[in-house]
């Protein structure tokens, strides 16, 4: 399958950029959704939480590539079809940090249903709020490619 390029414009995009780059710093040390282990296991939970936090490391880490200098300098991202899954969950993850910060003080239901009237947001909440859809159309875009992606590959074409 082919990369997924994407193109953004930089004057609209940097400012949800630099919003969020304290929340990818947040979700490098803490988890986004914390495990609900048993409380008798202190080895295995610990063991499995690091497990967790590593993976969800690892997932900023490519958004913070995707979106990072290159990008900053072009407006251009180019997403290998093997980051697909990791932009995904690193989208949700982020999304979901957005709820509890910049956007908590809006019902889940308009934010899902995309019922959120910009004029009555102070500008942390529209920025906020503009990142959330950012990632909402990039994990909606993966998704896509995901699920359509193959087929580029039906006449063995790359």
């Amino acid at each position: 399958m082919k990369p997924i390029e994407i193109r953004l414009d930089l004057n609209s995009v940097k400012p949800l950029l630099d919003h969020i780059e304290p929340i990818l710093d947040s979700l490098s040390d803490e988890l986004v959704v914390p495990g609900n282990l048993p409380d008798d296991d202190d080895l295995l939970e610990n063991f499995w939480e690091e497990g967790l936090l590593e993976s969800q490391r690892g997932e900023m880490d490519t958004i913070k590539a995707l979106f990072g200098e290159s990008f900053r300098e072009t407006g251009r991202a180019v997403m290998d079809i093997d980051q697909v899954d990791t932009v995904i969950k690193a989208c949700s993850a982020i999304r979901l940090k957005l709820r509890e910060t910049s956007l908590q003080d809006i019902p889940d239901s308009d934010l899902e249903q995309g019922q959120v009237e910009l004029e009555d947001l102070d500008s942390d909440q529209r920025i906020g709020y503009g990142a959330y859809m950012l990632f909402a159309s990039l994990q909606e875009l993966a998704i896509t490619q995901m699920e359509h992606g193959d087929l580029d590959d039906q006449d063995g074409a790359n």
